[in-house]
């Protein structure tokens, strides 16, 4: 089970936490949404369209979109998550030798669209997978999850 701090660790996000402990995150977020017990620790988030656990934050299709700027900090936990596959209309944007191209036919096939928008869009995502990935097993602040440019925005806006 998450210990209490772990919790408040987790549960924090007016930016006096100074670290997040992804398996308790996750395992508050899951607890919160069935409303029951406390779930363990070692669970991960369910994806909301195969049912499976995503285990790692480098799948996650909820910080990748937190860490690209489609998702705002204060309804990070209240989003619904899916691995990043499971999203594949996102998945395909992203061009990195690691990962297993994802191939959408369709009216949303990238192949169908603009190529500067294209283009675009592949840097961002693929930098923001490559982000999820550097983050893996650190102690890092939530809020400094995003992209240098998204936390730039996020603090203009706030003026």
């Amino acid at each position: 089970m998450c210990r209490s701090a772990d919790l408040d660790r987790a549960l924090c996000y007016d930016g006096s936490a100074k670290t997040l402990n992804w398996a308790c995150f996750s395992a508050v977020r899951e607890a919160i949404g069935r409303g029951s017990e406390m779930a363990r620790c070692e669970e991960g988030y369910l994806c909301e369209v195969c049912g499976q656990d995503v285990e790692d934050i480098a799948q996650s299709d909820l910080y990748l979109r937190y860490v690209i700027g489609l998702v705002d900090p204060e309804v990070l936990h209240t989003a619904r998550e899916r691995h990043i596959r499971c999203n594949p209309t996102l998945a395909q944007f992203i061009v990195d030798p690691e990962f297993e191209p994802v191939c959408v036919t369709g009216p949303f096939d990238k192949r169908t669209l603009d190529p500067a928008y294209v283009r675009q869009r592949e840097i961002l995502v693929t930098r923001g997978w490559q982000r999820l990935r550097e983050l893996r097993g650190k102690e890092v602040s939530l809020l400094d999850y995003p992209l240098p440019e998204v936390r730039a925005a996020w603090q203009v806006r706030a003026l």
